[in-house]
């Protein structure tokens, strides 16, 4: 689910207001650094990114997001866009 700070609230449906907006990211891209995936098992794990900034456009019909690795030796990107 998607919680916007700005409005304090979570995205709603325009479908059904009763229910939420569930977003679903891709999983972007990891540089493989095979040091940390041997030593930490992270090949056999599922990696979501995290999501560390957004934006919509003017008429707010869009939605642009974009972040990375959540564990901060590794290096990797994301980015989405909804409409």
């Amino acid at each position: 689910m998607f919680y916007d700070i700005r409005a304090a609230k979570y995205l709603e449906s325009s479908i059904n207001s009763s229910r939420a907006v569930v977003l679903k990211t891709s999983r972007g891209y990891v540089y493989p650094d095979e040091d940390f995936m041997v030593d930490q098992g992270f090949q056999q794990v599922e990696y979501t990114p995290a999501i560390y900034t957004h934006c919509y456009d003017y008429s707010g019909t869009r939605l642009f997001s974009a972040g990375g690795p959540l564990p901060a030796n590794l290096c990797g990107n994301y980015a989405g866009l909804w409409q």
